[in-house]
C-alpha cells in the first residue's frame, strides 16, 4: 500500500487546521510512544476496522524483539494506547465491541508519521 503523503495545503497546527486537521502538540503527543506509532504504521497498512485482540497481538508478534509480554500490552492498548489515539481524533476505538479503525485525523497523523521516518533513513544513509 502507498503511505499517505502529508497535505501542502494547511500547515499542522496552524489556526486553520483547527477547523479540521490535528493539532501539531496533538500529533507530537499521538505518537511520542513506538506502541503508537507502530499501531499507525500497521492501520496504514490494513487500513480497515480491526479485533483489538487480534491487532495487538500481530504488533507484538511483529516486534519480538521488544521482550513485550502480550497481555500487558494489551492492557497498555486498552487504558493507555487507545484511548490517547482515540482522543485525537487518530483512530476510532469502540472498547465495549473491541474494534479499532483509523479515524479523521488518521491520514495526516499516518503521513507526518512515515515523512519523518523517511527523512530519517535518508539522513543516516548521507
Amino acid at each position: 500500500m502507498a503511505h499517505p503523503q502529508p497535505s501542502t495545503e494547511t500547515p499542522v497546527g496552524s489556526p486553520s487546521a483547527s477547523t479540521g486537521g490535528i493539532a501539531m502538540d496533538h500529533l507530537f503527543a499521538a505518537l511520542d510512544h513506538r506502541w503508537r506509532r507502530r499501531a499507525v504504521r500497521r492501520l496504514a497498512d490494513e487500513s480497515a476496522e480491526e479485533d483489538v485482540d487480534g491487532f495487538v497481538g500481530a504488533l507484538v508478534a511483529h516486534h519480538p524483539q521488544s521482550d513485550a509480554d502480550l497481555s500487558t500490552v494489551r492492557v497498555e492498548f486498552h487504558h493507555v494506547h487507545l484511548p490517547k489515539l482515540a482522543d485525537y481524533g487518530v483512530v476510532d476505538y469502540d472498547p465495549e465491541r473491541g474494534r479499532v479503525a483509523p479515524g479523521p485525523h488518521f491520514e495526516e497523523t499516518a503521513a507526518c508519521l512515515f515523512a519523518v521516518q523517511e527523512e530519517r533513513a535518508y539522513v543516516r544513509e548521507n
